[in-house]
């Protein structure tokens, strides 16, 4: 997995198709920007995937001059996923079960099962990593582009309810908004861990070092119990799906093709509330380091991830 960025050059989209490809920090890079993704030559990206034959697939950028990123599907990745778990299901009944009579030899079946069922095992590895390597290229790149300032607050306008905020910190505009009420004024010096998009920084968290006040550190919790929940999803569509046996055999098969796309989707659910839970840590560890509140004394990096 490399983790490149720099300024794009040579930008050029393939005809009738929504990817790109182009040239970055030396590095020939192919992007599948999708329909709401833009990327044009002078922009500032931060693209992270695999490199084949010289050229980097962008599993997943930010645009920092335009403020947004992308991730790669998974849409493909998980029918494969579903696919092969389905005939590798297959092959380990085939393995399992009795011999029929019409083989020549009674373990020649059993062989046979195994070596199809080893095969799609190897596809479903090969699946689970790449889901799981999209999912990691979104999260270094998002925490590749967290910015630290630090400095005092300066034309703060709160929104009434004091869940949203504009001001200014060291010649930095900033755009903040969290799930609880900030606590800024005038004057207060603060450090704000946010990502740049174009001339504002929009916050992701903050430490007010003159109120002795953070941001959204305790809302990592909520991503967290969200993850607990699709664990216990997970739990229930599996004992729920291959639990029953008694039923007519075309309604236990249904089931439990029912099931393998449930656990799929939950499971790439899963991940992504993982990955997120883990960059709302990051960013409240940044924030309160750069505020010199973190207890551990550790400083934020830009490529820190």
């Amino acid at each position: 997995m490399k983790l490149i960025s720099g300024t794009a050059r040579n930008v050029r989209r393939a005809a009738g198709t929504e990817a790109l490809t182009l040239d970055l920090d030396g590095h020939g890079v192919h992007l599948d920007t999708g329909e709401s993704s833009l990327a044009e030559d002078g922009d500032d990206l931060i693209v992270a995937g695999p490199q084949e034959a010289g050229v980097v697939i962008g599993y997943a950028y930010r645009n920092i001059t335009r403020g947004h990123g992308h991730r790669a599907s998974c849409q493909e990745d998980a029918k494969n996923w579903v696919v092969s778990v389905l005939f590798f299901a297959l092959g380990i009944w085939a393995a399992l079960s009795p011999p029929s009579d019409l083989l020549p030899l009674p373990w020649t079946q059993h062989i046979a099962g195994s070596v199809f069922a080893l095969g799609w095992a190897i596809g479903i590895i090969r699946v689970t990593i790449t889901i799981a390597q999209k999912f990691l290229a979104w999260f270094r790149v998002n925490c590749a582009a967290i910015e630290t300032v630090k400095g005092k607050a300066r034309n703060v306008r709160l929104s009434q309810d004091h869940r949203a905020a504009h001001f200014d910190v060291d010649a930095h505009q900033v755009k903040l908004e969290m799930p609880g009420e900030i606590v800024i004024a005038d004057g207060d010096e603060v450090a704000v861990a946010a990502q740049r998009a174009g001339a504002v920084l929009v916050g992701m968290d903050y430490s007010n070092m003159t109120r002795s006040a953070g941001g959204r550190s305790w809302m990592a919790f909520r991503p967290l119990s969200q993850l607990l929940l699709h664990c216990v999803l997970l739990v229930t569509v599996v004992s729920g799906g291959f639990g029953v046996n008694h039923a007519p055999a075309i309604f236990v098969l249904l089931g439990r093709v029912l099931s393998f796309v449930l656990v799929t989707g939950i499971l790439i659910s899963a991940l992504d509330r993982f990955f997120r839970w883990r960059l709302t840590l990051e960013a409240s560890r940044r924030a309160r380091a750069a505020g010199g509140m973190d207890r551990s004394g550790t400083t934020a990096s830009r490529f820190g991830c």
